[in-house]
């Protein structure tokens, strides 16, 4: 069984809406308990969604394909080149399609400042919150792992945190909340409008992603290691 791991619940039901096969999970809580969430005979496990980008000539709704995810201390994990192939191989009519190295420590990284930071440390095209988390899975259960995503938010997009604090650990968003806030922060009504519209365009790239993949995510014939489950 494939088990996917998403961030927000917008990006989930675009997954859930292409696959009957896979397990799909969401937010904040699920990335912290994989092994408790996880489903027995899991397989594989794909982190994807919505991505921020590092690299400099990444725009909103390009695709991002990790060939590796970066965490601070510099430690690498090598995601399943073969699936890494498959997914690039399905996508490649995509017309804006990149592979590169993925940052991931479980935070949102806001400012421009850190962005460039990262991207000259490490050379790392996108980041993500939950990535981290399935990396660590596949490689405590000795399973492949991949990551395929879209860009939601570039360096020149301010990211309120006020905003961010309105997603709960199921990865659902407040309306409410967040026009409560907002109210307290008008001189930031044009920045969470771009923010958005950004987001609408992810997603909209998000679901074209899902439908070329199909049910199987790329998954399609790629032997596993023997007896590489999780029980």
């Amino acid at each position: 069984m494939l088990s996917i791991l998403c961030g927000l619940a917008e990006e989930a039901r675009t997954v859930i809406n292409r696959t009957a096969d896979a397990q799909v999970l969401c937010g904040s809580k699920a990335a912290a308990n994989l092994d408790i969430v996880v489903a027995r005979g899991c397989s594989a496990i794909l982190s994807c969604g919505i991505a921020g980008a590092l690299h400099p000539n990444l725009v909103v709704g390009d695709v991002v394909i990790a060939n590796s995810l970066i965490e601070p201390n510099g430690n690498k994990f090598v995601v399943d080149t073969g699936w890494c192939r498959e997914l690039f191989n399905t996508l490649r009519g995509v017309p804006r399609i990149s592979i590169g190295a993925f940052f991931s420590d479980g935070s949102v990284i806001q400012t421009a400042e850190d962005r460039i930071h990262l991207f000259e440390k490490f050379d790392v095209f996108a980041v993500d919150q939950e990535s981290i988390a399935a990396a660590r899975f596949a490689k405590a259960n000795n399973i492949p792992f991949a990551i395929v995503r879209t860009i939601s938010d570039t360096g020149l997009d301010a990211i309120p945190t006020w905003a961010l604090q309105a997603t709960d650990e199921y990865g659902v968003s407040s309306l409410p909340m967040t026009l409560q806030t907002l109210s307290q922060h008008l001189d930031q009504t044009f920045d969470l409008i771009n923010l958005a519209s950004n987001f609408g365009k992810s997603v909209d790239a998000l679901r074209t992603v899902c439908r070329l993949l199909g049910p199987t995510f790329g998954r399609v014939a790629l032997e596993l290691p023997k007896g590489s489950s999780v029980r």
